[in-house]
């Protein structure tokens, strides 16, 4: 089929071409009003001319043939492929939050695990029936080095074999064997809460280990499964159609403490040597200072057209690499300020997470602002887009409420799974939020069309973001994006205004009501920082 195709294409290219040249020369002769005799012996050829109206016959044909024919199917199946393709909706993720938490079983001394079957008097009493004596121990030379008793039966360490001299026994009075780490191996472990039974590792995932339950006795498992058939089937189904109705425990890899470990050695940070350069050691004056962070973050320029222009334009000759050295102090001492404010903010935050490039590869930032004042309240850059930086990121937010994360909070995300697990990992540690998750471009459920707007505002944030990073071309290191970041979050949320907001700041607090000018409001901040949170220079 494909040759044919080709075969055709080749007689249509070639045959376009020949008439393509003989036109072009033609044509050139008629504007210069002149033929050569040669020319016009040849076209006028008997050979030719017949030829010539042969083909003109087959091209009428041909034209009338493509346009009732081979033009109408042709638009017929490219309407087909551009056609775009319904948008079904279906559950983002295979996610559900425990109802109850598993039971944890530690290890025992292995004289005390018994296996619950048959025991050593029920066989000695057995064997006593059947021949008349009871079960001897065993007459060795050697003692074993296993000191406990039979797991299967609880026949006493004296009816025990060693079988073959490498770690493995034999029960004189059941027959099994087995080994000494065997009973570890079954006995600790996860359990199901609802029948006991030992939950079996399903998948490994890069934050978390998922543990199923598979008795096909359980409870749980037994109840959920009359459900399907009933409107209540909806509740289990899954992104992959299939039905998840077994229990489900997710261990994740990393502790709320560890979370809490990371957020202090970030703060910890700021107070290395290396970041306490003083600002009176900088080679320009402070007006200047206050225009260099203007044209690099309030405007988005790069560090090369910054340095340019205040090269060309204020006649200070920098260079670009000590626009980013500025830039790096000024963030430190601002940090402070962005993380430890007392913001005024809602009940309810609404995360989104966009993409930054860190030396080629991408990196994440994981943003979270107020749904009223437009406040950001998280904003550090990820290596990775996982369950961890989920969690860190709204943890992040939690420390701006000073008296404790309100009942009734809120947050409002995509359908990204990362952050059903980052509700079900602050659930195990006593911290319960409501999660509501916009899904999807089209409002195909209830919840994707009441919290869809806050959702579009979160995305705007995004937008107005990636305006500003264009102008950097991406970053070096991750700490020389995340130094920028602080940056852009200290203008967005004290200096920028926004028309949604009545073009006011999103912390409109009159903080720089003595100032008239952008640079002197950076200069401000800078000042503020250092004499509210301590930080000497």
């Amino acid at each position: 089929m494909d040759s044919i195709t080709q075969q055709i294409i080749d007689v249509i290219n070639n045959f376009s071409k020949a008439n393509f040249k003989l036109s072009k020369y033609i044509d050139l002769f008629l504007l210069l009003k002149t033929v050569p005799t040669r020319v016009e012996i040849e076209l006028n050829d008997v050979d030719f001319i017949f030829h010539l109206n042969q083909a003109q016959e087959h091209i009428e044909w041909l034209n009338t043939y493509i346009e009732d024919h081979v033009l109408k199917t042709i638009k017929k199946e490219v309407k087909k492929i551009s056609k775009k393709p319904k948008d079904v909706m279906q559950e983002y993720a295979d996610f559900k939050v425990e109802d109850k938490p598993p039971v944890f079983r530690k290890p025992m001394d292995l004289s005390d695990r018994v296996e619950k079957q048959v025991t050593f008097d029920e066989l000695n009493q057995k064997q006593i029936e059947e021949t008349g004596k009871a079960i001897r121990p065993v007459n060795r030379k050697k003692q074993i080095s296993y000191k406990g008793n039979c797991p299967y039966c609880a026949a006493g360490n004296e009816y025990l074999y060693d079988n073959n001299g490498k770690g493995q026994y034999l029960c004189k009075a059941c027959k099994n064997t087995f080994t000494a780490d065997y009973i570890s191996r079954d006995e600790v472990g996860i359990y199901c809460p609802h029948c006991g039974h030992k939950l079996a590792m399903h998948h490994d995932r890069s934050g978390y280990i998922v543990y199923v339950c598979q008795n096909q006795d359980c409870s749980f498992y037994k109840e959920n499964k009359a459900k399907l058939g009933t409107p209540e089937e909806a509740a289990f189904r899954t992104s992959s159609n299939s039905f998840r109705v077994r229990y489900t425990y997710r261990e994740f890899k990393f502790s709320l403490e560890d979370i809490k470990r990371m957020e202090e050695l970030q703060q910890a940070d700021i107070d290395t040597s290396k970041y306490k350069a003083r600002l009176s050691r900088i080679k320009v004056d402070q007006v200047t200072l206050g225009r260099i962070l203007c044209f690099y973050v309030n405007y988005g320029l790069s560090s090369r057209k910054t340095a340019l222009i205040m090269r060309e334009i204020f006649g200070v000759n920098i260079s670009h690499q000590t626009v980013v050295n500025y830039a790096a102090i000024v963030a430190k001492i601002v940090k402070p300020l962005i993380d430890y404010y007392p913001y005024k903010i809602s009940n309810t935050l609404c995360g989104d997470e966009t993409y930054v490039k860190v030396r080629g590869k991408n990196a994440y930032v994981f943003f979270w602002s107020c749904t009223t004042s437009r406040i950001i309240t998280s904003y550090k850059i990820y290596k990775n887009r996982d369950t961890k930086a989920a969690v860190a990121s709204l943890y992040d937010c939690f420390m701006h409420y000073e008296d404790g994360i309100p009942d009734d909070f809120t947050a409002i995300t995509d359908g990204n799974p990362i952050y059903n697990a980052a509700q079900l990992f602050f659930k195990l540690f006593g911290i319960e939020f409501d999660l509501h998750q916009v899904i999807g471009v089209k409002n195909k459920d209830q919840e994707s069309k009441t919290y869809r707007p806050h959702k579009q505002r979160e995305e705007r944030l995004n937008r107005t973001y990636k305006q500003n990073y264009n102008g950097t071309n991406g970053y070096d290191t991750l700490e020389g994006a995340n130094q920028y970041m602080i940056l852009y979050v200290a203008f967005y949320n004290f200096l920028r205004i926004h028309s949604s907001l009545d073009y006011k700041t999103p912390v409109d607090d009159h903080l720089f009501d003595d100032c008239e000018l952008m640079p002197d409001k950076w200069l401000k901040m800078i000042q503020m920082s250092v004499e509210n949170y301590g930080i000497q220079f």
